[in-house]
C-alpha cells in the first residue's frame, strides 16, 4: 500500500495489518457467525477504508463477543522503524485500540508476539457498551530507550509510537442501503432545466426531489465538480477533495431525507403504536433510529420517541441535536476528515522537503 510522507522526526510505519477471527459468545459458549466482508480483497485494495467484518447477520444475537486479534508487521516495516541490532520482543509492544465513536467507548488490548513480525491476543466486548460499529487500530510502541546523542532515523524514547495500521471495522448492525443506492444521482445544467425551480436557481450546487423515487440533481454548470466527484483516486489530495465535496452534499441531503422520512411516521394516539412509512423512508429510518436513540431497547420504542420529539416544540430541539450526530455517523464523517488531514500533512511534508 502506498503511503503519504509523515511529519515525524523518526521513521514510523503505517503497514501494520490487523485481522480478526475465532468469534464466540462466552456467555452461551457458542461460536458467533461473523462475516469477513472484505474477503477476496487484498490489503492494498482495502486502502484507507481498511477491512470490514459483519457481526450482524440475521439470527445472530449476542450480548458479549470474544474474538482473536492477529497483527502482522512485515519485515520491511520492522527494518524501517528499528535499528538492525534490535530485539523486537524486548524493544516493542503491540497494542490494539478498540473504540466505538458513537458511544465514546475506548479499550486497549496488548497482544503477545508469537514470532518475529506476528502478534496475537484476544479481546471481549459487550453489546451494551456499543452502538453500530467498533473500530480496531493496531499500534506498535517502542518500550526501550536508545542512550545516544547521535542523530538517528529511529525513535529513541520509550513509549514512542513507531507504527500503526488502517483501522478495521466490526459492524454490529446490518448494513443499510447507502445514499447512492437510495437516491438516483443525475447531472443537469440548471440553467437549461425543464424544472422551473432549478432553472431559476442556476448557482445552486444540487437539488433534491425526495419523492417516491428520490432524485438528486447535481449542477453540471460546475464541470470541475463533476470531474472531482467522478475521480477514482484511492488516497492523496485528489481523493480527499472528492470525499470532502461528497460529504458537503451528502450531509444536507440526508437531513432533508430524514425530515421527510420522520414526517411519514403516523402515531396512533389511542394505542401509542407507530405506523412506519414504506420504501426508502423506512430503509432510512431503520438506519437512523438506532443511531438517534441507542439507549432504547427496541425499534418500537425508538419510533415512538422519534414521533413524540419531532412533534413537540421542546422535544424537536433534542431530536435535531441528535440527528446531526446520527448523520455524521452514517456518512462516516470522521474518516473523511482523517483522510483530508493525512493528505494535508503529506502536502506539507513535501513542501518542506522542497524548501529544505
Amino acid at each position: 500500500m502506498s503511503r503519504p510522507v509523515q511529519l515525524y522526526p523518526y521513521a514510523v510505519s503505517q503497514g501494520l495489518i490487523l485481522r480478526l477471527g475465532e468469534f464466540d459468545d462466552p456467555i452461551l459458549g457458542k461460536p458467533v457467525d461473523v462475516v469477513d466482508l472484505s474477503r477476496g480483497r487484498s490489503d492494498e485494495e482495502d486502502g484507507d477504508a481498511g477491512r470490514t467484518y459483519g457481526a450482524s447477520a440475521e439470527g445472530v444475537n449476542w450480548s458479549k463477543l470474544a474474538f482473536r486479534i492477529t497483527v502482522e508487521v512485515p519485515e520491511r516495516e520492522l527494518s524501517e522503524v528499528l535499528p538492525p541490532t534490535s530485539d523486537v520482543a524486548q524493544d516493542t509492544k503491540l497494542n490494539v485500540l478498540i473504540t466505538c465513536p458513537a458511544t465514546k467507548f475506548r479499550h486497549g488490548v496488548q497482544l503477545r508476539m508469537t514470532s518475529r513480525g506476528l502478534w496475537t491476543g484476544h479481546a471481549t466486548i459487550q453489546r451494551a457498551d456499543l452502538a453500530t460499529a467498533v473500530l480496531l487500530q493496531p499500534q506498535l510502541i517502542r518500550t526501550t530507550s536508545i542512550p545516544s546523542e547521535e542523530e538517528l532515523p529511529y525513535a529513541k524514547k520509550a513509549g514512542t509510537l513507531i507504527g500503526f495500521g488502517v483501522p478495521v471495522t466490526l459492524l454490529l448492525e446490518p448494513q443499510r442501503k447507502s445514499l447512492q443506492s437510495t437516491v438516483a444521482v443525475l447531472w443537469e445544467d440548471f440553467g437549461n432545466s425543464d424544472n422551473p425551480w432549478r432553472r431559476e436557481r442556476i448557482e445552486d450546487v444540487y437539488h433534491l426531489e425526495p419523492f417516491s423515487e428520490p432524485r438528486l440533481y447535481l449542477n453540471s454548470r460546475y464541470s470541475q465538480l463533476r470531474e472531482i466527484m467522478e475521480s477514482t483516486a484511492k488516497q492523496g489530495p485528489e481523493a480527499a477533495l472528492r470525499d470532502m465535496a461528497a460529504a458537503l452534499i451528502a450531509q444536507p441531503v440526508l437531513l432533508q431525507l430524514a425530515t421527510a422520512a420522520v414526517a411519514g411516521m403516523e402515531l396512533d394516539e389511542d394505542s401509542g403504536s407507530v405506523t412506519m412509512p414504506v420504501g426508502w423512508r423506512k430503509d432510512l429510518l431503520d438506519s437512523l433510529l438506532p443511531r438517534l436513540y441507542p439507549e432504547e431497547a427496541d425499534d418500537d420504542l425508538r419510533a415512538r420517541r422519534a414521533v413524540a420529539e419531532a412533534r413537540d416544540p421542546d422535544g424537536v430541539l433534542n431530536f435535531a441535536s441528535r440527528l446531526g450526530s446520527a448523520i455524521q455517523e452514517t456518512t462516516a464523517s470522521y474518516r473523511t476528515i482523517e483522510s483530508a488531514i493525512r493528505a494535508y500533512e503529506s502536502m506539507r511534508a513535501q513542501e518542506e522537503l522542497i524548501d529544505a
